[in-house]
């Protein structure tokens, strides 16, 4: 690995991490907002009957707005917008609404089951997917880079290649499904 790659790493841990405590944060504001609308009606309780529906009506909404739209707008959150990052498909394209929520929601509960493990899976996985990314067929990039898959789909490359187990990517893989001309010349490190 070059030094590069480490500081990719490093960015998108921190813009995970500044995601992680801005959805914190909004969360928090609006158990204090619901709580002093409907203050808790028992000693030791957090919420009232009614501040619970409002807070399961709204946190869904404020997940959905701070997640899933801004990746599907622009393709990135506050936090990778901050890092210089951005989510794309594998054309280079922002996600569509669907890979975005498909992401942010299966892919990220996915990965909670296997106690966030999924998120290894970017060291190994030649196009640096975590678990949530291959379940919406999504990528990472820095901001600018035009970067296209090498592959069409990332549970099928995983799976398929074999990789975390020593299989050889370039030998394995159909010709159908090698890097194209144009993904090899921009990422010269993926050559055959």
């Amino acid at each position: 690995m070059d030094p590069s790659t480490f500081g990719y790493y490093g960015r998108r841990l921190l813009a995970g991490l500044v995601d992680l405590v801005l959805m914190a944060g909004l969360q928090f504001g609006l158990v204090r907002s619901i709580n002093a609308l409907f203050p808790p009606t028992h000693p030791g309780h957090h919420f009232s009957a009614e501040g619970l529906l409002l807070f399961g009506l709204l946190s869904p909404l404020a997940w959905f707005t701070y997640g899933v739209l801004p990746l599907a707008r622009s393709g990135a959150t506050l936090g990778k917008e901050m890092l210089g990052l951005r989510v794309v498909d594998p054309k280079g394209r922002n996600p569509s609404l669907t890979q975005a929520f498909l992401r942010e929601s299966a892919g990220r509960w996915l990965n909670a089951v296997v106690l966030n493990l999924g998120f290894l899976l970017m060291f190994w996985d030649r196009d640096r997917q975590a678990l949530h990314d291959m379940v919406a067929d999504t990528f990472v990039v820095l901001r600018g880079s035009r970067r296209v898959a090498s592959r069409p789909l990332g549970f099928r490359g995983v799976l398929g290649q074999n990789e975390l187990f020593g299989g050889n990517p370039a030998v394995d893989e159909p010709e159908a499904h090698r890097p194209h001309r144009q993904y090899q010349q921009l990422h010269p490190e993926h050559r055959d």
